[in-house]
């Protein structure tokens, strides 16, 4: 088989059946390729609705695992990647939608580069506007003065710039990671110690250490409702700190790791003193065990 494309269903079913319906649309019957879906432990209703959408005979030759807990993004991720078929896996958030079969365009590049671990191409919001599928490592130099200073003194890509052909980059987004498989299974995969957010940067990194690119294929494009799946929250601020500090320590270093938590830790004070309800960021900065603040726990 070709390609296994993986989708995470948690309370969101809606956009989970749109993302299907749309890929089976555009997928060419050249390309062999099945489907997974994840489902996340979502409450009985969604599940049920879910359950209900498959019998159809559109959707009888997707394969639903349901998982007894909420095994966040690289957890569920791993569930579908450990059953795949295809030589090459494709990770879907489920709030997309296809209009172009972005999926054998994406697999006949990586065929014809074999150098290439990783890849993603174009998205566009819900509005039609293009924006970035790629971004930079994190570290001292972009958490301290932003993406600018990368991109105009460090000859880093441009994430504002359209691009005609495809560029490596040093992470890809994980609204769409196209995978080489045995490439995948030689960096060992998501790491399933994170939650949510920040697996891309991690995963990437390993790619790289390997020797493989990791690519933005800029022609051909999907349509991302950002963040449609996951709502904004304080608990999710939260996430996104401790999978951050993880991450950084995990692979750029203690020295980056050090430096950037002091940076970090006044910067917060300082919010603090206008906004009491941020001293829980504060505990994050200053605890040894980051992760017993993490929605995980819940």
């Amino acid at each position: 088989m070709n390609l296994s494309i993986i989708l995470i269903n948690y309370n969101s079913t809606s956009f989970t059946i749109d993302c299907i319906k749309s890929i089976k649309t555009v997928v060419s019957n050249q390309l062999s390729y099945e489907i997974l879906v994840i489902d996340n432990n979502s409450n009985n209703d969604e599940v049920a609705n879910l359950k209900n959408e498959f019998l159809n005979a559109d959707f009888k030759d997707i394969t639903l695992i349901e998982s007894n807990r909420n095994t966040g993004f690289s957890g569920g991720n791993m569930i579908g990647a450990r059953i795949a078929k295809g030589n090459y896996l494709a990770f879907v958030n489920n709030d997309t939608i296809f209009h172009e079969d972005s999926f054998s365009i994406l697999f006949k590049f990586m065929q014809q580069n074999k150098n290439i671990g990783v890849s993603t191409c174009s998205s566009k919001n819900k509005d039609g506007i293009n924006y970035a599928c790629f971004d930079h490592f994190i570290g001292i130099r972009k958490e301290i003065f932003g993406r600018w200073l990368l991109e105009n003194l460090f000859d880093k890509p441009k994430r504002k710039l359209q691009y005609i052909e495809p560029i490596a980059v040093d992470a890809v987004q994980g609204c769409l990671m196209f995978f080489n498989k045995s490439v995948f299974i030689q960096c060992g995969g998501f790491d399933e110690k994170l939650f949510l957010f920040y697996e891309e940067i991690d995963i990437c990194k390993r790619v790289k250490d390997l020797g493989y690119q990791v690519v933005y294929n800029p022609n051909t494009y999907f349509v991302h409702f950002q963040g449609a799946s996951t709502k904004k929250s304080i608990n999710k601020k939260k996430e996104i700190m401790i999978s951050f500090f993880y991450v950084l320590k995990k692979n750029f270093g203690v020295t980056k790791f050090y430096i950037v938590s002091v940076y970090f830790l006044f910067k917060y004070i300082f919010k603090t003193i206008f906004n009491f309800k941020n001293v829980v960021f504060l505990k994050i900065i200053l605890s040894q065990n980051k992760f017993r603040f993490s929605m995980r726990n819940r």
